[in-house]
């Protein structure tokens, strides 16, 4: 066996005197040989293999399977080959393509409905099915990063283009003794990036702990997310380009200013017109963060729907591990006794009030295989259900309604006619293939000639994940179901219990050791972390977006009030000879809060059409949530004005108490 260098380290703590001890895998003893460089994870991006052994030993490693590579139709293998230099891809699958042409012709019965195919390793190492949810999700948090970080740098311009206003005579000054423009933009520039370094080092320190904590999500595939030379590369480029976007309009602003309009201290009315840029930055600003705050609300309420929707089933209070005792070359009988020992000695543990069988959680894709009905109108037609063996009492036990017919009973056993249950999404399936209802129906797997098993019952629907409808499924009896070869060596056991379920998860490692200390309870988990764990993408998703909306929030009024408070002091002479005129107070404020909802105003409406945009991008990810949901606008749309008068507040606050006197004084 060679061991990867990440198992190596926790189970062996980095020893360097592992190789030639031995592990014991399936209960035969397996001597180390090696141990493969940190980061080598094998051929794929999911499922990812902690070691490895010779594919001559699998008959020997899973014993019940038999030898796979005897059997032409079992097509469990893929091949990796390595071109030699200059070989173009196509070329390889070309050649591919025309082998199994050859095998196609020569094994008709196995390879004829077969098709063979050279892929990239980049496109093969994570499946099909996997890799377009994945690459459209991380495009998504993409999106949003970058959206936050256009509000930074609009947020970053703005400040720094008011500190340049505060500096036009110091600047005039010095292109006025000869400086040159050019001098003076290349000085501005380089205090921006100076700045733009600094944070890119600080980002990437934080993003250290973030992608660490990142790396301990029980997401489905495994990505690289450390910090090397490409992603360093990236973050300065990120960091030249932040600096000179931030430095675009206050070097502009300033490259059109007259040096001799500049150096003199002008008032309040000749200073309006350098106002333009920064409330063209503010307006930026509120319309990334609609967007940012729609998205943000869309996919807060999608993950409510998801976690709050009925999943059929009482996923409280129940414990579950995994098991397979056909890897210990368990014939059909042993397997069975074995589940047996198992569910009478786990029902004894303090605190456990039922033990269930199933072959999968409940909700959980298990597979979809091809089904014929009996009585269809075209019997020929198969259709696709997913099977799952269970224990008697698991309808009962994990609170799954029987709503027409029969569950299982203790008679659905080994010797005893042939009983099949399916959940309403597959009794509506059966009744529309056949026109009548699916109790007394037999369905099968062996072609349209049958055999054909009765259905006897069916049992409401259950749903886990991202699954917002139920999914057709069959249910077997577990001791028939093994009986009969279909399946049930690898079981789920779930106890029930009147207690905390995940403090006996000691307690179910130890009898499953007593019962037998060769098989080995694998995934130890409560029910509701499982339930957890299929969400765990869409929980990462909204932490994202909420994180990133409330950073684009606070910078919205960080900014908002920045220009409103720069307003203020520019116009102190005015608000002075408006009161001084006879004005009331009130009217200043509102003159403040006006120029405030003005710009918030027209960032809100452009905000609406780039949300509105963005979200039919983002419909696939949603559930019962409408991609124009007017909730979900409403609520981002409050929370931009909210914000927008509580930055105004302080500024018009400090109008209202405007001095005549001491303004004039002051001018």
């Amino acid at each position: 066996v060679v061991l990867t260098d990440g198992l190596w380290r926790r189970w062996f703590a980095s020893d360097p005197n592992t190789v030639g001890q031995d592990v014991v895998l399936n209960g035969l003893t397996y001597t180390v040989i090696g141990v493969t460089p940190a980061g080598f994870r094998g051929t794929t991006l999911m499922d990812v293999p902690e070691l490895f052994v010779p594919m001559t030993m699998q008959a020997e490693l899973m014993p019940g399977s038999g030898f796979l590579l005897d059997r032409r139709g079992w097509g469990g293998i893929e091949i990796v080959g390595r071109l030699t230099e200059g070989t173009p891809l196509s070329t390889a699958a070309n050649e591919v393509a025309s082998l199994g042409q050859q095998l196609a012709a020569e094994y008709p019965q196995t390879n004829e409905r077969r098709a063979y195919t050279a892929t990239a390793f980049r496109e093969a190492a994570m499946p099909g099915e996997a890799r377009g949810p994945i690459v459209q999700m991380s495009m998504l948090l993409l999106g949003v990063v970058t959206a936050l970080w256009m509000v930074v740098c609009l947020n970053v311009a703005n400040l720094f283009l008011a500190r340049s206003m505060r500096r036009r005579q110091e600047l005039a000054v010095r292109i006025a003794m000869g400086a040159g423009r050019g001098r003076v933009l290349r000085q501005l520039v380089l205090e921006f990036m100076t700045i733009a370094g600094v944070s890119a080092v600080a980002g990437m320190a934080l993003a250290r702990l973030i992608a660490g904590a990142v790396a301990t999500l029980p997401l489905p595939v495994v990505f690289d997310i450390g910090i090397d030379g490409p992603t360093i590369l990236f973050v300065g480029a990120l960091a030249l380009a932040s600096g000179l976007l931030c430095a675009l309009v206050p070097a502009l602003t300033l490259s059109v200013t007259d040096p001799r309009s500049a150096a003199v201290p002008g008032g309040a009315f000749g200073a309006r017109r350098h106002r333009w840029p920064s409330r063209i930055l503010v307006v930026g600003q509120v319309t990334v963060s609609v967007a940012l705050l729609f998205a943000t609300a869309l996919f807060a309420r999608t993950f409510t729907n998801l976690t709050s929707a009925d999943a059929g089933f009482d996923s409280s209070a129940v414990l579950t591990a995994r098991f397979n005792p056909r890897l210990q070359g368990f014939d059909g009988a042993q397997v069975a006794d074995f589940y047996d020992r198992l569910t009478a000695s786990a029902a004894s543990i303090p605190g456990v009030t039922q033990v269930m069988l199933a072959d999968g959680l409940p909700g959980s894709g298990f597979g979809s295989d091809s089904w014929f009905f009996e009585n269809a109108t075209d019997p020929e037609q198969s259709s696709s259900l997913s099977f799952s063996a269970v224990s008697t009492n698991y309808f009962d036990g994990m609170g799954i309604p029987v709503v027409e017919g029969r569950g299982f009973t203790e008679q659905d056993a080994p010797g005893h006619p042939p009983a099949i249950v399916v959940n309403e999404a597959a009794a509506r399936l059966i009744e529309a293939r056949t026109g009548a209802a699916a109790v007394g129906q037999g369905i099968g797997m062996n072609g349209p000639g049958g055999p054909f098993l009765p259905v006897v019952g069916v049992v409401g629907d259950s749903r886990a994940g991202r699954t917002s409808q139920a999914q057709p499924f069959v249910y077997g009896p577990h001791r028939q179901v093994l009986e009969l070869g279909f399946g049930g060596d690898r079981m789920v056991v779930m106890l029930r219990t009147t207690v905390a379920p995940g403090s006996l998860t000691g307690d179910l490692r130890r009898t499953a050791a007593a019962v037998d200390p060769n098989v080995s309870a694998a995934d130890v988990m409560t029910m509701e972390q499982f339930l957890a764990d299929l969400l765990a993408a869409d929980r990462l998703t909204v932490t994202v977006l909420g994180a990133s909306s409330l950073i684009a929030l606070l910078l919205v009024a960080i900014g908002l009030y920045g220009l409103l408070s720069y307003v203020v002091t520019q116009r102190t002479r005015e608000f002075g000879i408006r009161l001084a005129l006879g004005a009331r107070t009130r009217s200043l404020k509102s003159i403040v809060l006006r120029e405030a909802m003005g710009l918030s105003g027209v960032g809100i409406v452009l905000g609406v059409a780039g949300a509105l945009a963005v979200s039919r991008l983002t419909a696939q990810f949603l559930v019962e949530v409408s991609p124009t949901d007017p909730a979900s606008m409403v609520a981002s749309l409050l929370a931009v004005a909210g914000v927008t008068l509580a930055a105004a507040y302080v500024p018009a606050a400090r109008a209202m108490r405007a001095d005549p006197v001491e303004a004039m004084r002051n001018e």
